[in-house]
């Protein structure tokens, strides 16, 4: 982010709260504390917010570089640092009851609440989550659910029968097969084709449908 604007202390708050907010999709994002670096005497055609790539855990340091010089000279380069906390809050979705591990969660097994994040491990689960996965562990009531506590559900396991399509960009043969071990949606599985027996690998596309390029 290139900022020919003056620089401030409202200026770099803006410009930290949006890359922030970029790297926790979804949050609210609040500077809490903010130390600037001193910049009285600088001549400042332009600076440049460089902060780390992942989302900061309470406290962070990030490096701002500086174009100075008198208008109409040549401008050279100072890079300094900014410094402070800030807090991420989200919308979590939270169990409502007990659930075991593998299974499939419904709208009346959890409710949302505005939570802290700012110290959180993992990324928060959402409802588009829960329509492709199962738990993967036990939850208990008011336990937060993240990405961490969910996996794919597999929809097709060893000996299920499945339709096997192989084809290109104008035709494609449809034949019936048996799956050689589980798969989720869109995960690569191995399929035995017919009465040859032939062993293929083709993407699982929807519910017993394999698609082989």
């Amino acid at each position: 982010i290139i900022r020919k604007n003056t620089f401030s202390r409202e200026s770099v708050t803006k410009a930290l709260t949006d890359e922030f907010r970029d790297r926790c999709s979804g949050c609210e994002v609040s500077i809490t504390r903010l130390d600037l670096p001193n910049v009285t005497n600088l001549k400042i055609q332009t600076w440049r917010l460089n902060p780390r790539a992942e989302k900061p855990r309470g406290s962070f340091a990030a490096p701002i570089d500086f174009e100075i010089g008198a208008p109409g000279e040549g401008a050279t380069r100072k890079t300094l640092m900014v410094t402070g906390q800030a807090a991420f809050y989200a919308q979590v979705p939270i169990a409502t009851r007990a659930l075991q591990g593998g299974e499939k969660i419904a709208n009346i097994d959890f409710k949302v609440e505005r939570k802290d994040i700012t110290f959180a491990l993992d990324a928060v689960a959402n409802t588009r989550d829960f329509e492709t996965s199962v738990t993967s562990r036990s939850l208990a009531i008011g336990e937060a659910i993240w990405k961490g506590s969910l996996r794919r559900e597999q929809i097709v396991r060893f000996g299920d029968p499945v339709r096997v399509v192989i084809g290109g960009e104008t035709w494609s043969v449809t034949s019936d097969g048996v799956a050689q071990g589980p798969a989720a949606l869109g995960e690569s599985i191995r399929v035995k084709v017919g009465k040859s027996q032939k062993l293929v690998s083709g993407v699982l596309k929807e519910k017993s449908l394999v698609e082989v390029q």
